[in-house]
């Protein structure tokens, strides 16, 4: 999500990424970068929480005794590394960075749905952990169930594919081995280059391009039930 709102925020301010490629990747590598270090000091340890492993360290910021870093962990900053680059290349070579401020992710149907259904609380309203089980929730729920139902088998499919290790894919044991192959950051940085290389292979292409294009197919009859 972050990606692409940045990919389409570069698109608007500095043009197509086939022509302005350090730009975008630029803009993406701080944007992502900023977002995950704000996001795990808001957030980890008390939505989520990264379990340390050898080539999954706690960050050195980490170790400060600053109790809003709690356990940051090296992989989720890394990602922010890699992804852009991944991103951005992507962009170039598919030459479809002139579709990204066209088109709304969620799909138009489900973002006006839920801009309608989930408004901001009001001065001294309950927060939402109070309010989970109330109607704008229910309403939340029902109207993702119909967007992603679609390409639920789909999508478990892939996962269990990616696990498993399918022809034509870098599976799961694959991917562990290359993290353990050299102390971190390097092994972290092998592991996430071995998982994110499927980006590149034709089958996770192919299959992946489905669930975005049966994502985007997202209609206004498909609401129906979420109403």
């Amino acid at each position: 999500m972050i990606l692409y709102a940045v990919g389409a925020l570069a698109q608007a301010v500095v043009g197509p990424a086939a022509e302005h490629r350090d730009a975008w990747l630029f803009l993406e590598e701080l944007v992502g970068n900023l977002s995950e270090l704000k996001g795990d000091e808001a957030a980890n340890g008390l939505q989520w929480t990264y379990c340390t492993t050898s080539y999954n360290p706690v960050e050195p910021w980490g170790r400060d005794g600053n109790p809003s870093h709690r356990n940051n962990t090296l992989l989720p900053q890394l990602v922010w590394v890699d992804v852009p680059v991944n991103f951005t290349d992507a962009a170039v070579r598919l030459n479809c960075s002139s579709a990204a401020a066209a088109r709304e992710l969620p799909p138009p149907e489900l973002a006006a749905l839920l801009r309608r259904r989930l408004r901001p609380a009001a001065a001294g309203q309950a927060d939402l952990t109070a309010r989970a089980g109330g109607s704008e929730c229910t309403v939340s729920k029902a109207a993702l169930s119909a967007a992603f139902s679609a390409v639920l088998n789909s999508s478990n499919a892939l996962c269990n594919d990616l696990s498993a290790g399918a022809p034509g894919l870098v599976g799961s044991a694959a991917v562990l081995q290359a993290f353990r192959s050299a102390e971190p950051p390097r092994g972290t940085l092998h592991g996430l280059r071995a998982m994110l290389s499927n980006s590149k292979k034709e089958v996770f292409r192919a299959r992946a391009t489905g669930l975005w294009d049966a994502l985007m197919e997202f209609k206004d009859g498909d609401l129906a039930s979420s109403e």
